[in-house]
């Protein structure tokens, strides 16, 4: 009975898959620009905004970033066009057919299932980016520990937590489309907040300039302290003797330190009282707050008075914050390297992105990937990190970047469109995450629908959410994700490519009609065995034996030898019979020609169009109102009512949006197909870019108040999102031929 069981979810997971079950036929094959934007699109996601914030508060210097990304990224690529590619291209497969052939199903549904679960937890950190924007008009601080102190966190996850499972159970197509529309402009919004920042963060008129910024203000390298604990209400930092004896310069306290404290109201850096003890310096709050972060810096520029005394000579101790606990956590060039590598790690070297490398024509399509390398995690997280230190700067919100969010970081660099960007990066890469997850999930369901078990799914991807976790660990989480499926693509590899070298026969274990392939089982698990003692010896010895970021060079090897060993005994080097005769393919429903003409709208889709331009425009109004109140130059009136014209605004930015949408939606829905409007929208959105970068662009020049950039940014958004949207609906009507 137990045989016919789990037969049975065999078959049904064969079903499931059942157009994928078969090469990809030659007139599928798409050209280079479909992987290009594949790429651009999906690897400019809400994480980028936390990545490139960790990588300042982990000690990144500015030479282990603007290099180590370069390489590691280029490793990436590499990865993705002589590993996956290839494989891809000569099988015309996915991944979950080839696997089946190569390890059995027994293998297959277990990498079914934890692919699902870490899927989840992956949808799970875009669902909290997200609500980290949306908690903003709701007066609910910025939340990063494991719990969130504020309770009403809670219902703001939940919330989004059941609007993107429900569109993921909907599936709608146009979810889709739009995630495309939105992912030119999420990528302009990097670029337009790290240029908008610069100025607050220092003087960078040249390149010369740009540099001492980046080295002294962002990503500053190692601490100078070697350890920092904190006790009750005092901060204890410690030095290294070997640098000299700390002392100050002028033999008062040191100055100028200040601390920001845990408790709420006290999140700002004030001024600190501070002594030294020996080689510590010690730190407290004037308000007895509990201690969360110390900064040795001054907002004005004055130098401060710490200083290592060796005989008559002294040095002054650098600027420091104090983001690590001790000096040796800090990340170096080969984490950054290693990290830009493995972050994507399942997708390459794990060979997940099989999936879509079936449909390049060649190999060398693998290269396409540097659009989403280099645009998204090379660009998009230097701009992420550009922007959270200067949000965190004193000149900002004066608080420790460890305490703030992407939604916080965003917001207080391009205002209510910066929050907007969060919410649609987080919305539109949880959607298909969670979709994903579903899918995967469908194997141990009998019988269930693909909705249900969506639904599911979502929510315990929502129940993740519910944890900030991401905003602190999220770089070891991608890392623990590539390196639990790494090992499938070892055994892959070395059975497509290996075993023929080797005269030995591939698919050996499939041709003899085995449920489990256990070389390959015992080959995986021996890769995770690698990484369990590294991790183990964390917590029994204190430290890892080796770093996250670097477990896939052992995991890999110590994957392929024992797999390769084990399949030797086991019969991969003698003749098999052939593969069991795949069914033929199943014919595909045609596709929909394009309806060339529009819909016409009932008397009820009418009105409601013309009530939704209305709106818009009448949302309008309160927007001109505070610019015009903001500038003194045209009329002077008390700040108190320029605020209040400020916060009306924000409010009326939203409804115009809304508005907006709907008015573009039924609007274009009614149109028929005419070239001169596709070319046109295609135009203006492009042009509407152009104006947003503009305008960060003036700001950078001291032409523009950031806080006028921040409430003009709105409309070249909303052109931009009405011209995008008419442009992707209009193309879909194109007549073919």
């Amino acid at each position: 009975m137990a045989s016919v069981e789990s037969q049975s979810i065999f078959q049904r997971l064969d079903r499931l898959y059942e157009f994928e079950r078969h090469p990809v036929a030659e007139g599928s094959l798409q050209p280079g620009g479909y992987f290009a934007g594949s790429f651009a699109g999906e690897h400019v996601a809400a994480t980028e905004f936390v990545i490139g914030a960790l990588f300042v508060t982990w000690g990144a210097g500015a030479f282990d970033i603007l290099v180590g990304l370069l390489l590691g990224n280029l490793l990436a690529v590499l990865s993705w066009t002589l590993v996956c590619a290839p494989i891809a291209v000569q099988t015309r497969l996915t991944l979950y057919w080839y696997l089946r052939r190569i390890a059995g199903p027994v293998v297959m549904v277990l990498y079914n299932v934890l692919n699902a679960v870490l899927y989840c937890i992956l949808a799970g950190c875009m669902i909290t980016v997200a609500a980290s924007a949306i908690r903003i008009p709701f007066g609910i601080e910025p939340q990063v520990g494991w719990v969130a102190s504020d309770p009403w966190f809670y219902p703001i996850v939940l919330g989004v937590g059941a609007v993107v499972v429900t569109l993921a159970v909907l599936g709608f197509k146009r979810l889709a489309q739009f995630a495309s529309v939105c992912s030119p402009w999420m990528f302009l919004m990097f670029i337009c907040g790290a240029v908008a920042m610069l100025p607050v963060l220092g003087h960078v008129g040249s390149f010369s300039g740009w540099w001492r910024t980046a080295t002294t203000a962002v990503w500053t390298g190692p601490p100078p302290y070697q350890a920092m604990e904190i006790q009750g209400d005092r901060v204890l930092i410690r030095f290294d003797p070997a640098e000299g004896a700390l002392a100050t310069s002028d033999g008062k306290s040191p100055k100028p330190l200040f601390v920001s404290g845990r408790e709420k109201g006290h999140e700002r850096f004030v001024p600190a009282e501070a002594w030294i003890e020996g080689n510590t310096l010690v730190v407290r709050s004037p308000q007895g707050a509990t201690p969360v972060a110390v900064r040795y810096s001054s907002p004005n520029g004055v130098d401060g008075n710490l200083c290592w005394k060796q005989g008559e000579s002294m040095r002054p101790v650098p600027a420091f914050r104090t983001y690590l606990a001790r000096r040796e956590d800090v990340i170096g060039f080969w984490h950054i390297v290693a990290f830009a590598w493995v972050c994507n790690l399942a997708m390459h070297l794990g060979l997940s992105d099989m999936a879509l490398f079936r449909y390049a024509r060649r190999a060398s399509y693998g290269l396409y990937s540097a659009f989403g390398m280099y645009l998204g995690h090379y660009l998009a997280w230097i701009c992420a990190g550009v922007m959270g230190a200067a949000v965190a700067g004193v000149a900002m919100l004066d608080r420790p970047l460890t305490g703030l969010d992407s939604g916080e970081v965003a917001y207080q660099a391009l205002g209510v469109m910066g929050a907007v960007a969060v919410v649609l990066a987080g919305w539109t890469t949880a959607n298909p995450t969670l979709y994903r997850a579903g899918l995967a999930l469908q194997v141990i369901t009998p019988g269930w629908p693909r909705w249900l078990v969506t639904a599911l799914a979502g929510a315990a991807t929502t129940a993740v959410a519910c944890s900030p976790f991401v905003f602190r660990h999220l770089l070891g989480f991608v890392a623990i994700y590539g390196i639990l499926l790494v090992p499938v693509g070892a055994i892959v590899v070395a059975e497509h490519w290996l075993f023929p070298r080797l005269g030995w026969t591939r698919y050996w274990s499939g041709r003899r009609g085995q449920l489990v392939n256990w070389p390959a089982l015992a080959g995986w698990l021996a890769g995770l065995a690698c990484v369990a003692i590294s991790w183990g010896s964390k917590y029994l010895l204190g430290r890892e034996l080796i770093h996250e970021f670097f477990l896939v060079i052992p995991v890999w090897i110590i994957t392929t030898i024992v797999y390769v060993v084990l399949a030797a005994a086991a019969g991969a080097k003698e003749p098999a019979p052939d593969l069991p005769e795949e069914p033929p393919a199943p014919t595909p429903p045609p596709g929909a020609p394009p309806q060339t003409t529009g819909t016409p709208l009932s008397a009820a889709g009418k009105a409601a169009m013309y009530l939704a331009g209305i709106v818009a425009l009448v949302a309008m109004l309160p927007w001109l109102v505070s610019l015009v109140l903001s500038n003194p130059a045209l009329v002077e009136v008390s700040s108190s009512l320029a605020a209040a014209a400020r916060q009306i605004a924000s409010y009326a930015e939203i409804v115009l949006v809304v508005g907006a949408a709907v008015w573009l939606h039924l609007w274009e829905k009614s149109r028929a197909w005419s070239t001169r409007v596709y070319w046109i929208s295609g135009t203006v959105a492009a042009a509407a870019l152009a104006v947003a970068l503009g305008l960060a662009w003036a700001v950078f020049q001291g032409w523009v108040p950031l806080s006028d950039f921040k409430r003009y940014l709105i409309m070249p958004t909303v052109v931009y999102f009405a011209a995008g949207i008419i442009w992707m609906r209009h193309r879909e009507k194109r007549p073919r031929g």
